[in-house]
This record gives structure tokens, sequence and C-alpha cells, in this order.
């Protein structure tokens, strides 16, 4: 499969597009925790996309904000159809690639997201406080 990945290179129409597609692989539909169509703005304008495509199409995201050595990634997702590629794994290893100036990596996570807890602990993340629905989880270059 041959997936390009792209910085910035999505409009908001693809990455309104990309969150329909990906609504129900989350523990909890992202449509009924925030208000998408702000969510979608706020990453479009505010963070930075690392993005994965195929055949032109905006098949998974990472969504970061990065301040000086440390970033939090606020959205990792991959078109349901495209999950278990390695296509999550490859934007996380592009986000590391893209600023070595990261020291910390920090993202929350729905507590009862199994798959998601793997995938971070995969990863080297460790996790670093709880609170009642989500935890922390922080992953320290050194």
């Amino acid at each position: 499969m041959n997936v390009l990945y792209k910085q910035n290179c999505s409009t908001l129409t693809e990455i309104s597009k990309h969150f329909n597609l990906c609504d129900n692989i989350f523990l909890e539909n992202l449509k009924k925790r925030v208000i998408l169509k702000q969510y979608i703005e706020k990453i479009y304008y505010k963070s930075q996309r690392l993005e994965a495509w195929h055949k032109n199409n905006l098949v998974g995201l990472l969504a970061v904000y990065v301040d000086k050595n440390k970033a939090y990634i606020t959205n990792i997702s991959v078109i349901p159809e495209l999950n278990n590629q390695g296509i999550g794994s490859s934007l996380l290893t592009f986000l590391i690639n893209k600023y070595p100036e990261i020291q910390t990596i920090s993202l929350e996570v729905n507590k009862n997201n199994k798959k998601a807890i793997n995938f971070y602990k995969k990863h080297h993340f460790k996790q670093i406080s709880d609170n009642e629905n989500t935890l922390l989880w922080r992953l320290d270059k050194k």
C-alpha cells in the first residue's frame, strides 16, 4: 500500500470528512464529545497536522501542539478500513523525526480504550496520572 506522509496539507473539508469516517472508532463518538466544527477548526488553525494520504484521501491524522521541547497530541486517528496497517505508528514516528527538539510528548486517553492504551504502551508511553475518565500518558525521549 502506498501511503504518503505530509504536514499541514489537508483542508477543513478533508479533515471533516476524515473525522466523519473515523467517528465510530472512538470509544465515545467524537460528535458526542465535542462540537465537531469547532474542533476541526481548532486543529486546522492551531495544531500541527501530520497526515497520511492514500489515493489522494486523508486516511490518517495526528494533530499535535508543539511548544519548544514539549508536544501534546490531541488526536491520532486512522480510517477504519486501514486500521492495523502501521499508519498510526508511522505518524508517531513522523512526529518524532520531524521535531527532534521535542523531549516530552503527552496525551490523554479514555481509560476504557484498551486498544489505544496498548498502542501507547507499545510506543513506550508511560501513564503518569489517572482521573475519573481519562489517563494522562507521556513519552520522555532521552
